[in-house]
């Protein structure tokens, strides 16, 4: 989920526009690594997105997750993403605001300190104890979202999006913010 932003352009269903902005996120991270109670943690977005036309906008979006611990097989865990989106916009009757579609690919950068310790997942058994560990991941992003203008060039805009991902531990759902 992310929520409200500023905006460089004159109108929410305004066509060739550009948008500047940035939230707060809540990421599940990637728990095929290790099952947790708790799964979702803060993080802050930026995004830049150029509007087409009425049902077509680009994005550009990066998502730092705050530091986190998943105790006890990794510490210090900082998880980054970098998206580029195609947003499918639904301009519905109600003014000043619009729902769309998120499709789009994402890079996942995962980086942290392998205990080893209870790791059910097998995958890093070629993984030395004890040792810090990072990778990149790469796969796609869908999800939804919606947008409302405030007043003229202030919006609010919420989104659910899900990353698929080929990781060491297989192919799957590797995170939904």
């Amino acid at each position: 989920n992310k929520v409200v932003v500023a905006d460089t352009s004159s109108q929410a269903n305004n066509s060739k526009c550009f948008q500047i902005g940035g939230g707060i996120i809540f990421s599940s991270l990637n728990y095929l690594k290790n099952a947790q109670e708790h799964t979702f943690h803060q993080g802050l977005s930026i995004r830049a997105s150029y509007q087409v036309n009425n049902f077509l906008r680009f994005l550009v979006d990066y998502s730092k997750v705050d530091r986190v611990n998943i105790k006890p097989t990794w510490l210090n865990v900082k998880n980054t993403f970098f998206d580029i989106d195609a947003h499918f916009l639904l301009n519905p009757p109600v003014e000043r605001t619009f729902f769309y579609f998120i499709l789009g690919a994402s890079l996942q950068k995962w980086q942290g300190f392998y205990t080893g310790i209870e790791d059910h997942s097998y995958a890093f058994r070629n993984v030395k104890h004890n040792s810090d560990y990072k990778t990149i991941y790469y796969g796609g992003t869908f999800g939804f979202g919606f947008e409302y203008e405030f007043i003229k060039r202030i919006f609010a805009y919420g989104e659910v999006r899900c990353r698929m991902t080929k990781t060491d531990v297989g192919f799957g759902l590797t995170d939904v913010c």
